[in-house]
């Protein structure tokens, strides 16, 4: 059985319980795909014996290497700083929300190690530091997952799907300048904010319906990102997502599925790759564990694949979606008060409803 960590279900309302959910599933998502990272689906199960389905040791030649069992890396790390900075600004969501949240993150040493290539050179920007700029304009490389990993406390606190899609895109803009990583990480939130407010009813599967909702604004999107800040050549959002998903619904289970998008879509590090991944996933996932589980093992960039499923996913079937025990170990190993922050984002959520 699972549970919320701050006691019976009864004592957190139904929207805390649902952010708590979106935390605790990007950050186990995080802390279990950090030991496989890197590697292929194949690679994962003959190193480990068969697929991972827990917290294990992080191989030496991961970027995980020394870190305990349980510990999240840059994508959750990010997310928690990121939702800190919410909070501290009383739930804003802007330009400057985002510069603070990755500079605050920064600033913990823990993790930055785990910096990715377009993170890295923008925070060293941000800080005042001189950073070789690229004599080319359109920087497509630099179209990476790194928004969309810490963006779901974005589409945790926004009014409505709309605020989602241009906070998140607002947040996203002090490290990654371009249409294709900004779009993707608004995509991402909207999926959070629509899975808190559904409401089940009939025989509707609640992570098909928000994979069919980031399908269905991808293109809004990317459109909105365009005008917001540099287009970069790259595959298309929305049909890698539409392809992602048509790839799980001929799958046999949500774990063919994920290694049928690994070989069709790609589970890279680029965000075109990451987030229509995470979404073909969810969209046949039939519980939230097993979408997680299904991200970690489907190979390569797995921690930010696991981490962005477990943020939609939770945003749906809430904290007692996922094992008490690693619950309560990342937030241990992580030294995080994960409830607490989910009430303090439900409060400034409020806030900026009233």
């Amino acid at each position: 059985m699972t549970a919320p960590l701050d006691g019976p279900a009864a004592d957190v309302s139904a929207l805390e319980d649902r952010v708590l959910g979106v935390l605790l599933g990007a950050a186990i998502g995080d802390a279990m795909g950090a030991a496989t990272e890197l590697r292929t689906r194949e690679q994962i199960v003959e190193h480990f014996g068969g697929e991972v389905t827990s917290f294990v040791v992080p191989p030496d030649d991961t970027f995980a290497r020394g870190c305990p069992p349980g510990q999240v890396t840059d994508d959750f790390s990010q997310a928690y700083h990121l939702a800190r900075t919410i909070v501290a600004r009383g739930g804003e969501t802007s330009w400057d929300t985002g510069r603070d949240a990755i500079l605050a993150w920064w600033a913990d040493e823990r993790y930055q190690r785990f910096a990715g290539p377009t993170t890295r050179a923008s925070v060293l920007r941000l800080a005042g530091e001189e950073v070789e700029t690229p004599f080319f304009r359109y920087r497509g490389g630099q179209a990476t997952n790194g928004a969309a990993m810490r963006i779901a406390p974005v589409g945790c606190v926004a009014e409505n799907v709309t605020d989602a899609l241009h906070s998140a895109i607002a947040v996203s803009l002090p490290t990654h300048d371009n249409h294709l990583a900004a779009a993707a990480a608004a995509i991402v939130a909207i999926g959070v904010n629509v899975g808190l407010s559904h409401v089940p009813h009939g025989d509707e599967t609640p992570f098909a319906l928000v994979a069919m909702t980031c399908a269905a604004f991808a293109g809004p999107a990317s459109r909105a990102a365009e005008t917001a800040t540099h287009i970069v050549p790259g595959a298309s959002l929305a049909a890698r997502i539409e392809l992602a998903i048509e790839v799980a619904r001929d799958s046999v289970d949500v774990q063919h599925a994920a290694a049928r998008i690994a070989a069709v879509v790609g589970c890279g590090l680029m965000a075109n790759e990451a987030v229509p991944a995470a979404v073909g996933i969810l969209s046949v996932a039939p519980d939230a564990m097993s979408a997680v589980t299904a991200a970690v093992n489907a190979g390569d960039d797995t921690d930010t694949v696991a981490t962005i499923v477990g943020a939609l996913a939770g945003s749906v079937a809430g904290s007692r979606a996922f094992p008490r025990e690693l619950a309560e170990t990342v937030v241990r190993v992580n030294d995080m008060d994960l409830a607490g922050l989910a009430r303090d984002l439900v409060a400034v959520r409020h806030l900026g409803a009233a």
